[in-house]
């Protein structure tokens, strides 16, 4: 008998064993996953405009958010499981003043963790006249966060930071934004439906040490204009830019600079009521596009992938709708503000702003792709 023959036999078992075992695990990262939830971060007062951001290096998600309890702060909390569970959340940095603090933005660093949020201080006449763009940064994301320190920007009105910036390289970093043309004409605004914003980005080339301003994107409509853009690099290098407008469409632009200069913006084949889009690249190079799919409501939050570089997008799959329950009772007003990031097992993370009359809170998802695609076909979307 040749004596070869056993370890040929226990080799030809491990192979099986091996390819049994990766079956199984294929197997189980196909089979659709959706769960919802609504996480507190043991804050007591009010939640509201999330922002998350991914570490790679230990698989952490941030969600930076604002807390109201009678005044405003900007807390972060994180999960290191897909969503399951979320740390108690420590505070970033409290309103320097009166007025109020708000629009989080997230920055993973090579060297840290910064935020970025909106001061806007009490204007003595009610107007929207001026805000401070803040910077807190922390060695780890979850303590020693530094004294708020601002950053200046070159206009009296500064808001709409409330997407996680996109690298270009590990030396560029493009953060979107948007400015109230009234407030720079010393005009300003007493009420936000007033506003007539000018979207844009900022654009740092010392990976995330400072920044200064790119080309921005206009939309002549009234009110709103362009604000609160998302956006995403494509596989080609250009940048891809959707930002809230008042019409029944947001707009979408492209950069091929870097953000330097924009394309002139048109209007996006899938609807939504004057209210942000989340946009993502997802592990597998797909992207994510998530948005209120309705021209009237800020609701309901959908989602779809997109494999053509954002050229057409499959049916939205529906996250969270406004239903009654069994009682006849509404489960909020309007749920907005998406943000996501996505964990090295493929598990996507959504949060998103739920507000119920007076109340505020966040909303929560966590789905992969197989539940996206579990009932998908192409349709049309932006060109």
């Amino acid at each position: 008998m040749n004596s070869s023959l056993p370890r040929v036999v226990a080799l030809l078992c491990v192979i099986w064993g091996l390819a049994t075992l990766s079956a199984v695990t294929v197997n189980a990262d196909s089979r659709p996953l959706f769960e919802v939830s609504h996480p507190t971060f043991d804050v007591t007062g009010s939640i509201a405009i999330p922002c998350t951001a991914y570490r790679a290096t230990d698989d952490t998600i941030f969600c930076a958010f604002m807390e109201h309890d009678g005044t405003s702060a900007i807390d972060i909390g994180s999960t290191r499981d897909g969503g399951r569970h979320w740390s108690k959340a420590v505070r970033v940095m409290a309103c320097p003043g009166e007025g109020y603090i708000a629009d989080p933005t997230v920055l993973v660093c090579p060297n840290g963790v910064s935020v970025f949020a909106t001061y806007v201080p009490k204007d003595p006449s009610g107007a929207f006249a001026r805000s401070h763009f803040l910077r807190s940064d922390s060695p780890d994301g979850t303590k020693d966060w530094t004294p708020p320190r601002e950053i200046k920007v070159p206009h009296q009105y500064v808001s709409g930071k409330t997407h996680a910036p996109v690298w270009l390289d590990d030396r560029h970093v493009v953060m979107g934004y948007s400015y109230d043309l009234p407030a720079d004409r010393k005009q300003p605004v007493k009420l936000e439906r007033q506003m007539y914003s000018r979207a844009g980005v900022l654009i740092s080339d010392d990976a995330g040490l400072t920044w200064a301003p790119g080309g921005d994107v206009f939309v002549n409509i009234l009110p709103t204009g362009a604000d609160e853009p998302a956006l995403l690099k494509l596989k080609d290098g250009s940048l891809f830019m959707v930002v809230r407008t008042s019409a029944p469409h947001p707009y979408e632009s492209l950069s091929r600079d870097g953000g330097k200069t924009w394309d002139a913006p048109h209007p996006s084949a899938l609807s939504t009521y004057n209210a942000p889009t989340a946009l993502l690249r997802l592990n597998d190079g797909a992207v994510l596009r998530v948005w209120d799919n309705s021209d009237r409501h800020r609701y309901p939050l959908v989602a779809a992938i997109s494999t053509d570089e954002c050229k057409t997008w499959s049916p939205p799959r529906t996250i969270i709708d406004r239903v009654a329950d069994a009682s006849g009772k509404m489960p909020f007003d309007t749920a907005c503000y998406p943000s996501m990031a996505q964990s090295a097992d493929g598990t996507i993370v959504l949060v998103w702003w739920e507000q119920d009359g007076k109340t505020a809170r966040i909303g929560s998802a966590r789905f992969n792709r197989a539940w996206l695609e579990s009932d998908a076909r192409d349709v049309s979307g932006p060109k």
